[in-house]
């Protein structure tokens, strides 16, 4: 079996559906790839769809387990698969059709042992996007996102890499780490395969939501900065893009903690600091022109791509935490005034 899909799936009721109708309408025969489902303690009708699929589709199969998060989830799929190659897949995305034909072509062509492919992805908001213009123009390698990437599933085992459980949020970020700790060989497959729906409820967006999830979210992005310095001071392959990840980390805490009242914001700065996270100097890997936090290409949004951009690089310095602070509070109040 050339590829195994792992699909992690927690209260996707309304979008599970088509990300498994898109896994179905494929160029391969079934008894080429599975998919596994991780059904990760969903209180809604996730699960009963689920098991609809299983009792319909011959190489979809389903696990239920008790609510653990993304990262176990996606860990218990990967401990199942048995396919050459494994693609993480999101429960609210879909994928191309016909496309694991090429897939399969492009390993079968290839000369060398290839560790992991890269495909494109693309960012949508509902499936009727999916084969516009605009949708085809924009899509881009992603680097950081593990869905845009098969990875093959002997080096993840040799390697012992998995997903990190207390990596709640950014699981993506300190397994993209580690995963590049060892020496491998990746190649591009030149397809528009993947397309990721923002989904204001995801785990990833709705962590505002609650207190609960908020601190989740920061104490996610610390120990990812705090782990990726470890590997960064312990290992030099691949040093700048482990130092862009630790500020990519810590802006990603950062952009919370300067909203959260004085005293709750405090506690976090002095937990950082006994990391040597802040204030901390730039390592002499990381030049401004590499720091990559926003996407948008037209002429006002790459002039506050430029601007963020500074600010994010400067971030761990005490003079450019708080111009984040002055920069986060004024884009909130901005939103604030929008919605009304």
């Amino acid at each position: 079996m050339f590829l195994s899909i792992v699909i992690p799936a927690f209260n996707v009721e309304k979008y599970i559906a088509e990300c498994l109708d898109s896994c179905m309408c494929q160029d391969v025969s079934n008894d080429e790839y599975e998919v596994i489902c991780v059904d990760d303690g969903s209180t809604d009708r996730t699960g009963l769809i689920l098991d609809d699929y299983e009792r319909r589709c011959s190489n979809i199969s389903v696990i239920h387990q008790a609510n653990h998060g993304l990262p176990s989830a996606r860990n218990t799929g990967l401990d199942r698969a048995i396919g050459d190659y494994i693609w993480f897949v999101d429960s609210d995305d879909v994928i191309e059709h016909n496309c694991l034909g090429v897939f399969q072509e492009a390993i079968s062509k290839s000369n060398q042992r290839v560790d992991r492919y890269f495909v494109k992805m693309s960012r949508i908001i509902d499936t009727s996007e999916v084969h516009s213009q605009s949708i085809v123009d924009s899509a881009k390698y992603y680097y950081t996102e593990v869905p845009g990437s098969l990875f093959r599933r002997e080096y993840l085992k040799q390697n012992n890499l998995r997903f990190h459980p207390k990596m709640y949020y950014g699981e993506d970020v300190l397994f993209r780490c580690e995963f590049e700790e060892h020496e491998s060989n990746s190649e591009y497959i030149d397809i528009l395969a993947y397309y990721y729906r923002y989904n204001p409820n995801s785990q990833q967006h709705g962590y505002k939501r609650s207190k609960e999830k908020l601190k989740k979210y920061i104490n996610s992005y610390i120990f990812g900065a705090k782990t990726i310095k470890d590997h960064y001071e312990n290992n030099p392959r691949n040093s700048s893009q482990k130092a862009f990840l630790i500020v990519y980390c810590l802006c990603c805490a950062y952009m919370e903690t300067t909203v959260l009242p004085k005293a709750e914001e405090q506690a976090y700065l002095d937990e950082v600091k006994t990391f040597g996270l802040y204030p901390m100097k730039k390592p002499a890997d990381l030049k401004e022109k590499d720091m990559r936090f926003s996407t948008r290409t037209d002429f006002v949004g790459r002039i506050l791509k430029r601007i963020d951009n500074i600010i994010f690089f400067h971030c761990t310095t005490r003079i450019g935490y708080r111009i984040l602070k002055i920069r986060n509070r004024l884009y909130r109040k901005i939103v604030r005034l929008r919605g009304r």
